[in-house]
C-alpha cells in the first residue's frame, strides 16, 4: 500500500476529525460512507492489477442506483479517464457520480461534473504535504481500521434486522386510521360538500365557542375532517407515509396513543390561540413529526445508528417545510405546533416507550397489555367522540328537502316563511331598530336577517327610491366586505308590486350577502340571506323570502314572465 492510499483512509475516516466511516478495506480499495450521507470509493491502481480495478468500476456503476458516490483513483495512466468519464456521464437525478483521479506527481483530474475545489479536492490537493509521520503507529493503523470495520459490520447488521423487521410488519393501524379519514371524508361529500361549514360543523369541526360551552367531543372529533380534496389527500398520504415507519419503530398501540394524544393536544392549542373553526388531522400528524424528531436526536437504540444522520436531515427538512406552510392563510398553525409539541414531549419524555421491555431482535419493542389496554381506550374514545358529533349535529338533515314555515317578524301582523330545519332563531334590539336572525351559518350554511322598521306614510314615489339608491351607493360597506352586485332597483320581472334596492356583497373569501331593502305597506324592511359564496341559488331564495312577506293588508308575488 503507498503512502497516499494510507493518508486518504487516515484522514477520510480514522482520524477525530473525519467526516467519514470505513466500511470496507482492501489491499487496493477502500469504501467509506460519508457524513452528509454519500459514499466515496478509494481505488488503487496497483502494477499488473488493471483488469481487477476495471473490474470494480464497472461493478459500481451497476450497483450504485440511488444517492451520491464520490469515486477516487490513485495512478499515472489517463487510460482510466475515459473510464471515469463514462460513469459520470450516467449522472440522473436520482444516482450521480463525481469522479478524481491523483497521479504521482499531486496533479488530480476531474470528471466533467465533479470540481476539484470540493472538500475531496482539497483533500487531494493537500496529500503532497503529509508524510509518513503524520500516520499512526502500523500497529495503532491497523487496529484503528479493524475496529471501524467491525462497528460498521455491527450497523450494518443492525440495518438488516430493522429492514427485515419492517418489511415483516404490516402497519395495520396506519392503513385502519387511512381507511377511516377517507370514508368519513366521503360521508362529508355525501352530506353536502366537503368545504361547506354546514357540513363540517355539524360533524364536529373544533369550533372553539361550542368547545367552551361544553362539546369538548369537538376536540377530538375535527381530527377525522377535512375541507376540500387536496387536504386529505395530503394528510393521508403523510399519514401512510410517516405512521408506516413509525408504527414499525413503536408498534400499533404506541402509534394509536400518539396519534389521539397529539390530534387532542393540537385540538386544545387551537381553542387556546385561534378563534376561527378548524379541521383536520394535521395535530396528529405533527404528532408523528414531533415523535421522529426526538426519536433522531435521542434514539434510544430503536433506531439504527447508521440512520441516526439520514432521519435527522429527513426531519429538519420537512418541519421546516410544514412550518413555511403553516404561515399560509387559513392554515391553524397553533393546531400544528400544539400536536407537534405534544409527539416531541411523548417522546423525548420516554413516555412513549414506557414498558419497552428487552428483546434479541435489534430495536423491537415490546407491547405490554397496559398499552394495548390503553391504546384501545382512546381508540374507543376518539370514536365516541366522533359519533356524539353525529348525534348532536345531525349532518344528514343537510340532505332533507327544504320545508318552510311562517314565523312573525314584528308585532303588527307582519309574518315571513323561513326553512324549518334552521337551528336557531333570534332576535335583538339595535337602538330603535329591532332585528330578527333565523339560522345558524355554522350549522345551517345560511342565514336570514330580517329588520322592519315602521313608518309614518306608506308607499314611495319612485323620485325618492332613486334618491336613497344614490344614497345607497355612497354607503361604506361593512369591514372586509366587496362588492359584487348592485346596489341597484328591483325589478318588476323579479319580484311584482314591490318597490325595493338590491345588492350583493361579499364578506371574505367565504360568506355572500344578498340584501334586500324594501319599501312594504307602511314599514321600511331589509331582508339578508347570508350564504356561501359559492352558492349559486341564493338571489332566487332572497327573492323566495320577499314573495313570502305577509300582512293583514298586502303581500307580494314573484313574477313568473
Amino acid at each position: 500500500m503507498n503512502l497516499e492510499f494510507l493518508t486518504l483512509v487516515n484522514e477520510w475516516a480514522l482520524a477525530p476529525e473525519s467526516k467519514g466511516k470505513l466500511i470496507g478495506f482492501e489491499f487496493d480499495d477502500a469504501r467509506f460512507s460519508l457524513s452528509d450521507s454519500s459514499f466515496l470509493v478509494l481505488l488503487n491502481a496497483l502494477p499488473g492489477k488493471e483488469a481487477a480495478l476495471r473490474g470494480k468500476i464497472d461493478h459500481f456503476s451497476r450497483v450504485h442506483q440511488r444517492g451520491v458516490l464520490h469515486l477516487v483513483l490513485l495512478g499515472d495512466s489517463g487510460v482510466w479517464d475515459e473510464a471515469l468519464t463514462a460513469l459520470e456521464v450516467q449522472n440522473t437525478p436520482k444516482c450521480r457520480f463525481y469522479c478524481y483521479r491523483l497521479d504521482s506527481k499531486g496533479k488530480i483530474w476531474t470528471g466533467p461534473n465533479s470540481d476539484s475545489n470540493t472538500e475531496i479536492g482539497k483533500s487531494l490537493r493537500g496529500i503532497r504535504e503529509l508524510t509518513s509521520s503524520d500516520l499512526p503507529e502500523p500497529a495503532k493503523l491497523q487496529y484503528l481500521i479493524q475496529a471501524q470495520l467491525l462497528e460498521s459490520q455491527k450497523e450494518a447488521q443492525e440495518l438488516d434486522d430493522f429492514q427485515k423487521r419492517s418489511q415483516s410488519a404490516t402497519p395495520l393501524i396506519t392503513y385502519g386510521v387511512a381507511i377511516v379519514l377517507a370514508l368519513v371524508f366521503l360521508f362529508e361529500g355525501y352530506f353536502g360538500g366537503t368545504t361547506e361549514i354546514s357540513v363540517l360543523s355539524r360533524m364536529g369541526a373544533n369550533m372553539p365557542k361550542l368547545v367552551e360551552q361544553g362539546q369538548w367531543w369537538r376536540l377530538l372529533s375535527a381530527a377525522f375532517l377535512h375541507s376540500g380534496w387536496l387536504h386529505a389527500i395530503c394528510n393521508i398520504y403523510v399519514l401512510v407515509a410517516l405512521g408506516k415507519f413509525v408504527e414499525q419503530l413503536i408498534g400499533g398501540a404506541r402509534l394509536m396513543s400518539l396519534l389521539v394524544l397529539s390530534a387532542l393536544g393540537g385540538s386544545v392549542a387551537s381553542v387556546l390561540w385561534s378563534p376561527a373553526t378548524s379541521v383536520g388531522a394535521s395535530g396528529a400528524l405533527w404528532g408523528l413529526f414531533g415523535a421522529a424528531g426526538a426519536l433522531a436526536f435521542w434514539p434510544r437504540g430503536i433506531i439504527p445508528s447508521i440512520l441516526v444522520p439520514r432521519l435527522k436531515r429527513s426531519i429538519m427538512v420537512n418541519l421546516g417545510i410544514n412550518l413555511l406552510i403553516s404561515f399560509a392563510p387559513q392554515i391553524d398553525m397553533a393546531a400544528h405546533l400544539g400536536g407537534g409539541l405534544t409527539g416531541a414531549l411523548l417522546a423525548g419524555s420516554g413516555f412513549l416507550f414506557w414498558g419497552r421491555g428487552t428483546s434479541t431482535e435489534f430495536g423491537r419493542l415490546e407491547t405490554p397489555n397496559t398499552w394495548r389496554a390503553f391504546a384501545i381506550g382512546l381508540g374507543l374514545l376518539s370514536l365516541g367522540a366522533f359519533g356524539l358529533a353525529q348525534f348532536h349535529g345531525q349532518p344528514w338533515a343537510l340532505k332533507k328537502p327544504w320545508h318552510w314555515t311562517s314565523v312573525s317578524v314584528d308585532e303588527e301582523g307582519l309574518n315571513l316563511e323561513v326553512p324549518s330545519h334552521f337551528s336557531s332563531s333570534t332576535n335583538a334590539t339595535k337602538g330603535e331598530f329591532r332585528e330578527y336572525s333565523f339560522g345558524d351559518f355554522g350549522l345551517d350554511g345560511f342565514v336570514v336577517l330580517v329588520a322592519p322598521v315602521s313608518r309614518e306614510e306608506g308607499g314611495m314615489a319612485d323620485e325618492e327610491i332613486q334618491e336613497a339608491l344614490k344614497a345607497k351607493k355612497s354607503m361604506t360597506l361593512p369591514e372586509r366586505a366587496r362588492r359584487v352586485e348592485g346596489p341597484r332597483v328591483i325589478g318588476a320581472n323579479e319580484v311584482k308590486n314591490v318597490k325595493g334596492i338590491y345588492e350583493a356583497y361579499d364578506v371574505g373569501q367565504v360568506v355572500r350577502v344578498h340584501s334586500a331593502l324594501l319599501w312594504f305597506d307602511t314599514r321600511l324592511i331589509r331582508i339578508d340571506w347570508v350564504s356561501p359564496a359559492s352558492d349559486n341559488n341564493s338571489q332566487e331564495i332572497l327573492w323566495r323570502l320577499v314573495q313570502s312577506l305577509r300582512s293583514s293588508e298586502k303581500s307580494f308575488r314573484i313574477s313568473k314572465e
